[in-house]
């Protein structure tokens, strides 16, 4: 499934943290360097089974405990607000 970022969010990248204003709902949130590195794939559009590979080789983690850090970013940013999925065209 593919993700994308609700219109209103702000970001910012201050070293390796990402900063989200979100202006709807007045509320800041900080994401540590995984959850940015997770943040900044969505947001271009990666497929999750992706970011899964993707984090195993930048991060030197196990599939397993790649997949459940995404699966976990992914319900908090759904959760907030933050995120929405999208449909691939092929799907509809």
């Amino acid at each position: 499934m593919l993700f994308r970022t609700r219109q209103g969010i702000i970001c910012q990248k201050i070293d390796d943290e990402m900063v989200l204003l979100d202006r709807r709902r007045e509320q800041i949130h900080q994401l540590n360097s995984v959850a940015s590195f997770i943040w900044e794939n969505l947001s271009i559009g990666t497929e999750v089974d992706d970011i899964v590979q993707l984090l195993t080789k930048h991060y030197t983690v196990d599939e397993t405990t790649a997949r459940n850090d995404v699966e976990q970013l992914i319900s908090e940013l759904q959760q907030k607000e933050l995120i929405e999925g999208v449909h691939h065209e092929k799907d509809a």
